[in-house]
């Protein structure tokens, strides 16, 4: 492989995939299950681009093909299918994936998203149907849930429902599919200390679209960082820096020596923040050492004082 390639083992990526829960919910929608017996991966490395051209979002698609891969009555048709309409693009199917139980063919959209709550943050302007879904902010300020969730929603999954998209498939020689399935997953970060239940209770209209079950965690601008101190102190935390292409399964991507190796503690992270040694927004796991080994307990993120309009990378 040359230098400029990312080679990363998703072992870990399908086994948190397995466990996760879905960010929404909604009652007109077909979710995919995750939650399904996988037969043993023994194929696991896979070959991205190196930052700036790394993509979170094709490395999760690599991780939901192989995980379609190891059920046992799954199997990927086709992947990442353009549709257009003359010199006009429409949309990309994600997924076609066979049922080989019963023949069915799924149109299947992904997405894996990682979005901070900012209670304070407003978006003006904006006639939108559900106003506090806009709080939910991409790391890099750029990309918003309200935006992927209506996109996701009232685009991608209606796609197959078009003619030219049905003429499309047919004119490649692909199934049409007998219906659509969203698989949204990843993790939403509240305000450290804040009670994230009492925060979706009081903004209109997120019980109902919010899953109660979502991956979660905190995130502090760099001028509460002592906020985490005592809890730091008290229970004994790490802390690891984790690189974008290890978002998703976090620390479960380092091995015992290498967290020993590579982790710090709350006076070494607040050190290399204090002199800018940290480029910013960062996501960090908070882990604890056991006798036989480190265990993630959180996920945080550690941004600039003026995020979300501070201007940084993007969350793709």
């Amino acid at each position: 492989m040359t230098t400029d390639r990312l080679i990363i083992d998703i072992n870990n990526d399908i086994d948190w995939l397995k466990a996760s829960q879905p960010l929404m919910r909604h009652s007109n929608i077909h979710f995919f299950n995750t939650h399904q017996p996988l037969t043993q991966n023994t194929q696991s490395l896979v070959s991205c681009g190196k930052p700036p051209i790394f993509r979170l979002g094709h490395l999760f698609e690599e991780v939901v093909d192989r995980f379609i891969s190891l059920t046992s009555k799954l199997e990927t048709v086709a992947r990442n299918i353009q549709i257009r309409n003359g010199k006009t693009t429409l949309g990309e199917l994600d997924f076609l994936y066979r049922n080989c139980i019963d023949g069915s063919i799924t149109h299947l959209e992904v997405a894996v998203k990682f979005y901070l709550f900012c209670p304070d943050d407003t978006c003006l302007n904006e006639a939108l149907p559900i106003p506090s879904l806009a709080k939910f902010i991409g790391p890099g300020s750029k990309d918003r849930l309200d935006k992927k969730w209506s996109r996701l929603t009232n685009h991608q999954l209606q796609l197959t429902a078009n003619p030219v998209t049905q003429a499309a498939l047919t004119a490649l020689d692909l199934p049409l599919p007998h219906k659509s399935e969203l698989l949204l997953t990843g993790i939403l970060f509240y305000p450290y200390q804040a009670d994230r239940f009492d925060l979706i209770k009081q903004h209109v209209g997120l019980e109902e679209v919010i899953h109660p079950d979502h991956q979660h965690g905190w995130w502090l601008p760099t001028k509460e960082i002592d906020q985490i101190k005592t809890q730091a102190l008290n229970e004994h935390w790490q802390f690891l820096l984790l690189p974008k292409h290890h978002w998703i399964a976090g620390a479960s991507h380092y091995d015992a020596q290498e967290i020993e190796d590579k982790s710090l503690s709350f006076t070494a992270l607040k050190a290399m923040i204090d002199k800018r040694h940290i480029a910013l927004p960062i996501m960090i796991a908070c882990v604890q050492k056991h006798k036989d080994g480190f265990k993630a307990v959180a996920r945080g993120f550690i941004v600039e004082d003026i995020w979300p309009r501070a201007p940084s990378g993007s969350n793709k």
